[in-house]
């Protein structure tokens, strides 16, 4: 058996009798696809599905036998999928570009000597570089932390941080505490008490914090 008739038979045991027809309906170009260069019969075999169910009537495309590569692979993004609609969901924020595109769109280089990163404005850079590349790697300096590694970034340094911050109380239904005050109102919400406070004890906005946190107050108990 020749070698066009080992490809022609090999082609055949992967496909059904539409994507055969699918293939006939071109005049020839299956014989000469199976016959002729390699790069020519994958790139057809690679799509050979789409056109069957194209021609079956199906609107749900399957996966394809070889993986599409995104649109900015010649400028180095190493994304591929089997699906086109895949792909072309990849492409819409894909964040590779050509050099003369970044060029024009970030303006402004990292000052680091072997960082390839682009901004918009010097400020943005200026704090890319803060965080990146002056940044040294160390841990957590709060007293009652149990997490021992060095962050490797300022960012996730400052994120852990937060979980060490004193978190405040929820307001809970409480009267006015204020020396003298018979109302027995039990103020829902913080407003309210500040209101009454401002309006029937005539304080002004520095002299409320005593009475509006959660220390010295007459709470309610249902």
């Amino acid at each position: 058996m020749t070698d066009e008739e080992l490809h022609k038979t090999a082609f055949e045991s992967e496909v059904d009798s539409a994507g055969i027809a699918a293939l006939a309906d071109t005049d020839g170009a299956d014989v000469a696809i199976l016959g002729g260069d390699a790069n020519a019969f994958i790139m057809a075999f690679a799509t050979f599905n789409v056109v069957i169910r194209s021609e079956k009537g199906a609107v749900k495309e399957g996966e394809t036998a070889f993986k599409i590569k995104c649109k900015n692979h010649v400028h180095g993004c190493p994304y591929s999928a089997p699906k086109q609609s895949t792909v072309n969901s990849h492409e819409l924020k894909c964040k590779t570009i050509s050099p003369e595109l970044a060029l024009s769109a970030k303006p402004i280089a990292c000052k680091a000597p072997d960082c390839n990163k682009r901004y918009d404005t010097t400020e943005q850079m200026e704090k890319h570089h803060k965080q990146i590349h002056e940044w040294v790697p160390k841990q957590c300096s709060h007293p009652e932390c149990t997490e021992k590694k060095f962050f490797q970034a300022k960012t996730t340094y400052d994120t852990h941080k937060r979980t060490h911050s004193v978190v405040t109380p929820a307001w809970a239904p409480r009267r006015c505490s204020f020396p003298g005050c018979t109302k027995e109102t039990v103020y829902d919400k913080k407003n309210s008490l500040r209101a009454h406070l401002e309006i029937g004890h005539h304080l002004v906005r520095e002299q409320l914090g005593p009475f509006i946190n959660c220390s010295s107050l007459r709470q309610h108990h249902s």
